[in-house]
């Protein structure tokens, strides 16, 4: 199996599977974990409720959610992965209904590979749906993709706030790519949580403290994060972030991420849209 070499600073942090997977049905001090079977596929729930559980964990306090979708780009039955998808992204949003929600692709557009946020995006005709009457769970839906700093030379924390402020947005469901350390993840998830989006080269992290408003984060592992040392071991030259191996079959993996993705934003946005409806409204996109 072949790959492709990136450097760890273009993706986000490691997806926190080791919050995650901590275990079935299990309760410890400031840590609630269960497991779910959602339209076939395994969820976990994790939810971090205390500040030394966070400080232990090395990760913010909130609620992680992870779908075991198995390889992305082998993935047979999508209709179930999007409904299930639906369900736990429903659960996020919920206490958000009849507000307004603006919706971030992060990444950039320009690069295939770290375009996921961009693409899903693509994929969300809200001011067609809003146009034709289509009956939403949210008062108004916003888009944006406001690319990479580097990009606009505008800090994205501040860039993202402002434009929340300006639609008075209740609540931001970020759309990213990330990495994991964990091989078996690679391509094999999808992920939601509360825990805030850590951005790339700053490395502040959006919270619902930054923003000033809460925050939902869907990622997707398509790269696995290898650190420094691993690397220098095989003689490759990186600088101290390490690099981000990824399959050179990853993009079957990303078409389907987005894909399942965005169709399941869709059903949690339009729930009146069934799968046919959704299908119909792929192949206008």
């Amino acid at each position: 199996m072949g790959c492709i070499i990136y450097k760890a600073t273009s993706f986000n942090p490691k997806l926190y599977r080791e919050v995650l997977n901590l275990g079935t049905n299990r309760h410890y001090d400031g840590l609630e974990c269960h497991q779910e079977t959602i339209h076939g596929l395994e969820v976990s729930f994790t939810n971090i409720t205390t500040l030394a559980m966070a400080r232990h964990l090395n990760s913010p306090m909130g609620q992680y959610v992870s779908i075991d979708t198995g390889r992305l780009g082998k993935l047979k039955d999508r209709d179930s992965a999007i409904e299930c998808f639906a369900e736990c992204l429903t659960r996020f949003l919920e206490p958000f209904r009849g507000q307004n929600l603006l919706v971030v692709g992060i990444g950039n557009a320009d690069d295939f590979f770290g375009s996921l946020g961009p693409q899903v995006l693509r994929h969300i005709p809200a001011y067609l749906l809003s146009e034709a009457g289509a009956s939403g769970m949210f008062k108004t839906v916003s888009l944006i993709a406001p690319g990479t700093n580097a990009q606009t030379n505008i800090d994205t924390d501040k860039l993202i706030s402002g434009i929340a402020q300006t639609v008075g947005a209740a609540c931001v469901l970020f759309i990213n790519v990330s990495v994991t350390t964990s091989l078996e993840d690679v391509s094999s998830l999808i992920s939601l949580s509360t825990g805030g989006l850590k951005l790339i080269g700053s490395g502040k992290l959006l919270t619902e403290e930054e923003l000033g408003l809460p925050v939902v984060t869907v990622n997707a592992p398509l790269f696995l994060s290898i650190p420094p040392k691993t690397v220098n071991m095989l003689h490759i030259r990186v600088d101290k972030e390490g690099v981000c191996f990824a399959d050179t079959n990853v993009t079957a993996d990303i078409k389907c991420a987005v894909h399942v993705i965005s169709n399941g934003i869709l059903r949690t946005l339009y729930p009146e849209l069934g799968l046919a409806e959704l299908r119909e409204i792929a192949e206008i996109m």
